[in-house]
Order: C-alpha cells, then sequence, then structure tokens
C-alpha cells in the first residue's frame, strides 16, 4: 500500500512536444485569420502535469528536449506552474498543430515527426526519473520516439515502482503498451482504440457498459492493477480489484477544444492521489478536470475552481461485468 511519504506527481515525457493551437475565424477554406493563438509545451505527461499543478499538486515534469525546438520547450516550461527535469537529446523536440473551429470543437491535428531517440538517451531518461526521490505518483505517458527500445516505457514503470510510487501508464504505441503493462503499472488508461490494438479484438463503439467492462478486465489480466478506457464525450470506466464504475461528468455549455482532455482526465487524477484520495475518489476528480478541460483552448489548462464545481455533479456508477475478452 502506498503512502503519504512523497507528495508529489512526477509526470515523464517520452515524446514532448511544442503544441500551436489556432482558433479560426471562418470556414477552413483558403486564408482564414486565427482569432486566438497559443504556443505552449506539449506532450501528454507535460499537459497532465500542468492540470495536476493547476488543482494543488506539486508537480515535476522529466522530459527531454533536443534542438533549437527543445531550447523553445524549456522556455515555454519555464512559465508553467511545475519543476523542470530534462535530458538534453540529439533529435530536435516535434511541434504539434491544431486547428479549431470558430465555434469550437476540434478541427484538425497535426503532429511533426518525433526526432529520434537513441538508447543511450533512453538510459538518461530513466536514470533522470531515478533521481527524482520519493513522489507518491509517477505518469509514463507518451508515443514512443523512432529509435528508442520498446521497453522505454516499462522500464520507466518498473523504475517508478522502484521508487515506491503509484505508477500510471498512458501510452499509444502498441508494442509498447504491451510491453509496459506486462510490467504491472497501477493504472493503465487506454482510449477504446488503444485497447482494441492491446488486445488484438475489435471494440464497438456502442459497446454496453457490460462489454466495456469487460474489456477493460481483459486489460487488467494482460498486468496492470486497473484499466481506465477513456471513452471520449461518453465519458470512462474504470476497472480494478472492487470491480468496475462507469464515471460520466457533465459536458461543459461551449465545448471548444477536445485536445488533451485525456490528459486532463490523467492530471486530475493525480492530483487527487498525492493529495490522499482513493484511486476511485481521484478517478472523479480526474472525470471533473476532463470537463473543464474541453472548455479551455489551451491543452493543458484547467480552471481550479470551476472543476470544485463540476466535481459534485460526475456520476460514478458501478457495472456488472460479462465474461471478459481475452
Amino acid at each position: 500500500m502506498h503512502t503519504l511519504s512523497g507528495s508529489r506527481f512526477v509526470a515523464v515525457s517520452t515524446n514532448p512536444a511544442i503544441d500551436r493551437i489556432a482558433r479560426l475565424e471562418g470556414p477552413p477554406t483558403g486564408v482564414v485569420p486565427a482569432s486566438e493563438l497559443l504556443e505552449t509545451p506539449g506532450g501528454k505527461a507535460i499537459h497532465a502535469a500542468c492540470v495536476a499543478a493547476e488543482l494543488g499538486a506539486e508537480a515535476v515534469v522529466v522530459t527531454t528536449a533536443g534542438g533549437k525546438s527543445g531550447d523553445a520547450l524549456l522556455a515555454l516550461l519555464a512559465a508553467e506552474p511545475v519543476d523542470v527535469d530534462h535530458v538534453p537529446v540529439t533529435g530536435a523536440t516535434r511541434g504539434t498543430y491544431t486547428l479549431v473551429a470558430a465555434e469550437g470543437g476540434e478541427l484538425v491535428e497535426v503532429h511533426e515527426p518525433s526526432g529520434s531517440l537513441t538508447e543511450e538517451e533512453c538510459d538518461r531518461l530513466v536514470a533522470a526519473l531515478r533521481g527524482i526521490g520519493n513522489p507518491r505518483a509517477v505518469a509514463v505517458c507518451g508515443s514512443l520516439p523512432s529509435g528508442a527500445p520498446i521497453d522505454l516505457h516499462a522500464r520507466l514503470i518498473a523504475t517508478a515502482r522502484e521508487l515506491g510510487a503509484f505508477t500510471i501508464l498512458d501510452c499509444s504505441h502498441p508494442g509498447a503498451l504491451a510491453t509496459a503493462v506486462a510490467e504491472a503499472p497501477d493504472l493503465v488508461a487506454p482510449n477504446l482504440v488503444e485497447a482494441g490494438v492491446l488486445l488484438d479484438a475489435e471494440v464497438d463503439p456502442t459497446a454496453s457498459d457490460a462489454e466495456l467492462a469487460a474489456i477493460a478486465d481483459a486489460i487488467r489480466s494482460r498486468g496492470a492493477a486497473a484499466a481506465w478506457l477513456s471513452l471520449g464525450a461518453e465519458g470512462s470506466m474504470l476497472a480494478d480489484a472492487a470491480g468496475a464504475i462507469r464515471i460520466t461528468a457533465p459536458a461543459p455549455e461551449r465545448p471548444i477544444n477536445a485536445v488533451g482532455c485525456g490528459d486532463a482526465l490523467i492530471g486530475g487524477c493525480a492530483a487527487g492521489y498525492v493529495a490522499g484520495r482513493e484511486l476511485r475518489s481521484a478517478a472523479v476528480l480526474g472525470a471533473a478536470a476532463a470537463s473543464d478541460k474541453l472548455a479551455h483552448l489551451h491543452p493543458g489548462r484547467v480552471d481550479r475552481g470551476a472543476v470544485a464545481a463540476l466535481e459534485p455533479a460526475v456520476k460514478s456508477a458501478p457495472v456488472r461485468t460479462r465474461a471478459a475478452v481475452r
């Protein structure tokens, strides 16, 4: 059982980015002026850490940074309420580009190819995490950069466990995800597409709660102590040793940008966990954070007061499971 001897949340970014987000004034044809433009530090782990910090957690980002874009990433991170431990690498930090329609809602998202990450650089990223003293929770988030060994996320999860931390995994790369799940993280948080790839099974997006709970249980059978399926606008499904619960939060009146909502789910949950909540209660806070994030253009921003006001309206209902998908 984890204790409160450590109070920090550490988010490890395996593939950080500089996010550039534009909100368009008109239809996406020809030359379109932007009514709002943001340049922010990005990648799943960084978004999660920023959200956790906004909700009161002491948050640390462990990340790579390479080239002039890496310098720009670190400069942007310096303006965020997080501590940063970075590993210099040769490959340039990538960029992402998101265009959001004037009335709100994601329009298009483009990711640059990631810079290559050598095995020696991966060793230094693992060593950087090992040097973080006594974290209460560690989230290993992000895709697998080209050149990186398939077990990078698994090694990071194992290192976080050695530190005595509650371990969270959020990875989109199929091979790296499967390898890291086998390392038995305390919580893995895939979306439905990632869950289907992991299980080598076709996942129906209109699946019933019982079917979704069975999918989450099947993921747990691969090694994770708990599995949290992100279902987008339909909420989420959390399965642990006590069973499964369906979590839903009210949507904001004016949704703006869905990018980062899954990361806010993790960041909010981590903030709750390091504050002493049990996992299910922390997950409810995560759901409130994800709902509030949808009302912000920034992919790593929530409003603490709005999240607190939303949380009582988040519904958490037990689900009776069917036989698990194997």
